[in-house]
């Protein structure tokens, strides 16, 4: 078992990872959900990138040494390889269904896929 234990400002943070399972343990509550951890735990185990949209998951996961990428990476990395024509109207549909994604963070994933 691996595990690393770092002093922050809200207390003590000790992440452990068993077989495919990530347990982040805090002073009062785990803000990540199983879902999450398992996700975690799974591409620590495969030395896989994690996909995952969750700030606080994406932060955990580069902690742990893991390459992350989200939602608007694959789309972006898809139009660059050619499997995409265009990404704007998917983003939009994104935010039309509740998908919240800030005004910068959309012009910067609109230029990176070249439609900025």
């Amino acid at each position: 078992m691996h595990c690393q234990t770092r002093v922050r400002r809200r207390g003590t943070h000790r992440s452990c990872v068993r077989g495919w399972s990530a347990v982040g343990v805090r002073r009062r509550t785990d803000q990540r959900r199983r879902g999450e951890r398992s996700a975690i735990g799974k591409a620590l185990e495969l030395k896989a990138a994690l996909l995952a949209d969750d700030l606080a998951a994406r932060r955990y996961a580069l902690a742990l040494g893991l390459t992350t990428i989200g939602t608007l990476g694959v789309l972006v990395g898809a139009k660059r390889k050619g499997r995409l024509t265009e990404v704007r109207s998917l983003i939009e549909e994104l935010r039309a269904t509740g998908y919240w994604l800030g005004d910068e963070t959309l012009r910067v994933a609109l230029r990176a896929a070249g439609e900025g």
